[in-house]
């Protein structure tokens, strides 16, 4: 499985002093190659480009300028099948637009019967980042 995902989350900030609280939409491209390997019946592989919107939360705090302890999540529910992306992360952005983070993420990719395409996909760990914030 090769499998690349890119996401545009467009979202308002009602809350954004010592607490952060934001909603919103993300657009989730998601796009790769699933091969099977047989020895009884040989190689088969397939193409996919997929965007599903999503909802976004996030919710932080920030004890100091440019440091926000932080969780996220963007999450799908739909006839059966969930696709979610959850992040607990730490993130400091400079005054030069420049931020590192690091966290721990989680995503769930259960598909029941979407275009013929069951799954039940789980992807876990800590993370590390740079980010340009403008």
């Amino acid at each position: 499985l090769n499998l690349n995902q890119t996401d545009l989350t467009l979202y308002w900030e009602p809350l954004d002093n010592i607490v952060s609280f934001d909603f919103g939409l993300t657009l989730k491209k998601f796009s790769g190659e699933a091969t099977l390997v047989s020895t009884a019946l040989g190689t088969s592989s397939t193409t996919f480009s997929q965007v599903i919107p999503m909802g976004y939360l996030m919710l932080g705090v920030s004890p100091m300028p440019g440091l926000l302890i932080s969780a996220e999540t963007n999450i799908i529910k739909y006839s059966g099948s969930t696709i979610s992306d959850f992040t607990a992360k730490v993130s400091y952005t400079t005054d030069y637009f420049l931020g590192i983070e690091a966290g721990y993420r989680k995503q769930v990719y259960k598909l029941d019967n979407v275009s013929g395409v069951f799954s039940d996909m789980r992807f876990s760990g800590p993370f590390l980042g740079a980010y340009l914030k403008f």
